[in-house]
């Protein structure tokens, strides 16, 4: 019997034996209905376990284009690769790192890369092994921009030389940088702390 040599268990969509349960959907079916894909509970029952899969979201950042591709066998070269992922287009690098068996690929483009990771994601199966497909993390991250920065209000230090003023014709430093500014002042009867804070060890007269 066809049901002694499979070994897919749940896993497999055919039918080895008729259900005995009368309420089953599958004991009304009927070949007509099958053929003609009109009230299939086969192929309802295998898109509804579809649907129940887990699914890989792209990152918000559109400049990813970087797969992280885990759990690879040991004896997975940078060729076995390229060879599983080259029909989804243009790889424009490798990185095959073994201490932790892994591996990170560079597409060309965006668009190839989403048409790799909706293909490839809990579906890919190198030598044996079924592999691990995330995406690559943004270069940017979550760093604020240097427009958003605030400005550190800084205490003064005594001892600190005088700020140097701007050259002729250029203006003040911006309000944000007072604070910086002040902590140059340098008050009278105060020691310098450092030897590097005298302005006259500084070559300066």
């Amino acid at each position: 019997r066809s049901s002694d040599l499979c070994k897919r268990g749940e896993e497999c969509p055919y039918r080895h034996e008729l259900p005995t349960n009368p309420e089953d959907p599958l004991a009304h079916q009927n070949i007509r209905d099958r053929y003609h894909g009109v009230n299939d509970p086969v192929a309802e029952k295998m898109l509804k376990r579809a649907r129940a899969l887990p699914q890989l979201e792209p990152p918000d950042d559109a400049t990813v284009t970087t797969l992280y591709v885990g759990s690879l066998p040991n004896s997975v070269t940078e060729k076995v690769l390229r060879d599983n992922f080259y029909q989804f287009g243009e790889i424009r690098g490798i990185s095959v790192v073994p201490r932790q068996n892994c591996a990170f690929l560079t597409y060309a483009s965006r668009d190839e890369a989403e048409r790799a990771a909706e293909a490839t994601f809990n579906k890919l199966i190198i030598n044996g092994s079924r592999v691990k497909i995330l995406w690559g993390k943004s270069k940017s991250g979550n760093a604020p921009s240097s427009s958003s920065r605030k400005p550190i209000d800084l205490a003064p230090v005594d001892g600190l030389p005088m700020p140097i003023p701007p050259p002729p014709g250029l203006s003040a430093p911006p309000s944000s940088e007072e604070g910086v500014a002040g902590a140059g002042t340098q008050k009278k009867g105060k020691p310098v702390h450092y030897p590097s804070q005298d302005p006259l060890r500084m070559g300066s007269r």
